[in-house]
């Protein structure tokens, strides 16, 4: 094993961006109920609107973790309660 030099940072960034986190939740929340967020996912959603809103329809979970702003907002809470109802739909509760 070779010593590593001072400079050395890593072979490689990646960077993601809150549509990329959407991407991510509407293909991890397909068929599934998603109980646990990471916190970074929940950092870049507080940061833009429209992401927040669209991630509510896809983990309607994501709205108890929004900044309390998001979480007064009529449409995101509309979002919200629509999406539970569509949840569980889906489980025949």
């Amino acid at each position: 094993m070779q010593k590593k030099s001072i400079h050395d940072i890593g072979e490689e960034v990646k960077l993601l961006m809150a549509d990329d986190v959407l991407k991510i939740l509407k293909e991890l929340s397909f068929g599934t109920f998603i109980q646990r967020i990471p916190q970074s996912f929940v950092d870049l959603l507080n940061g833009n609107y429209d992401s927040a809103l669209t991630s509510v329809t896809y983990v309607p979970n994501i709205y108890f973790l929004l900044k309390s702003s998001f979480r007064k907002d009529k449409k995101i809470i509309r979002a919200t309660l629509n999406s539970y109802k569509k949840h569980f739909e889906k489980l025949n509760v």
